[in-house]
């Protein structure tokens, strides 16, 4: 009974001890609780953003480097305006696209929660787009030359800020060949045209020029020599007999290139075998439908075999009389 009294003050004493440590506890774990949102709502800081400039018709990926950026609670004004949507890639770095703005310098607000924000003045330029690089390409770069043949002509208009130009008129030239007077627009920022190649070989140069400023771009194509088809060029005769001495027998011969098209203009030789007492006369160049005639005539009896050759090419077609 008397060591009660002690028991109860060491009892009082555990028990304010145990309430002290839980106090402790409860308060360092709030505090962990109160930094996690403290640190959310901590002034953002801006170290740079790249681009710093970008057309008026917006667009722009501008990508801004910092500090303290969080996702689904930075938020970022561009010229006043609220910009959605922004991409916080870490709490270093988000980027957003630009809105469509007035020319001229704007500002740039980022937000954290509880209104805390940093302001860049004047630090993005809107600018009207001006035509600065005029990209020309070909689909194809080497084509027959035979008037037929084509290929697709495309032109990029890029702006001072390395943007596409949309609302621009491409005309087009070609100092050899054919091609439309102007480009088709596909709102895209690209301009297209077929071209179609002359029936001369050589370099064919085709231009693309804006209306707005004049800006100029090339490209230059290869028109190749069309090539006589051994296979698809034909031989053949009026008849498969002829009198001895008399008018003889008329080979007809039709020239065509590798691509089945009429080549004008064609010189054609024959030979016969055997060649003995047989005469070939000369045959004028093969006319616009690519062809040509030779009269065979003989002052012995006998078959006839003739091979037909132009230039250097030999035709796979022959004939027998």
């Amino acid at each position: 009974m008397k060591s009660r009294p002690y028991y109860w003050i060491v009892s009082i004493w555990i028990l304010t001890l145990l309430a002290a440590m839980t106090q402790i506890w409860a308060a360092s774990h709030t505090g962990y609780s109160g930094m996690v949102t403290i640190n959310r709502r901590v002034k953002p800081g801006v170290t740079s953003l790249e681009p710093s400039a970008g057309s008026t018709k917006g667009g722009t990926t501008v990508t801004v480097k910092g500090d303290k950026f969080y996702a689904g609670l930075t938020t970022v004004k561009l010229a006043g305006l609220v910009v959605s949507p922004v991409s916080v890639k870490s709490e270093t770095e988000l980027s957003f696209k630009t809105p469509a703005g007035s020319a001229g310098l704007v500002d740039l607000e980022v937000f954290n929660p509880g209104g805390v924000s940093i302001k860049l003045s004047q630090a993005f330029k809107y600018e009207a787009p001006i035509v600065k690089t005029v990209e020309v390409k070909a689909a194809a770069d080497t084509l027959v030359a035979n008037g037929v043949t084509s290929t697709q002509i495309t032109v990029r208009l890029l702006d001072q800020n390395g943007e596409l130009v949309t609302d621009e008129t491409v005309n087009l030239l070609a100092d050899r060949g054919t091609i439309p007077a102007q480009a088709i627009n596909n709102k895209d920022g690209t301009y297209t045209a077929t071209y179609k190649s002359s029936q001369t070989f050589g370099q064919a140069n085709i231009t693309a020029v804006t209306t707005t400023g004049g800006k100029l771009g090339k490209v230059e194509l290869t028109l190749t020599q069309r090539q006589v088809s051994a296979e698809k060029s034909t031989v053949s005769l009026d008849r498969n007999w002829a009198m001895i001495g008399q008018q003889g027998a008329v080979l007809t011969v039709k020239v065509v290139d590798k691509q089945g098209l009429v080549m004008k203009g064609q010189t054609v030789t024959a030979k016969v075998e055997p060649a003995d007492q047989v005469t070939v006369s000369t045959a004028k160049t093969t006319d616009k439908q690519g062809e040509t005639q030779l009269r065979i005539q003989s002052v012995t009896a006998g078959e006839r075999k003739v091979t037909v050759q132009v230039g250097e090419v030999v035709l796979t077609s022959t004939a027998s009389v």
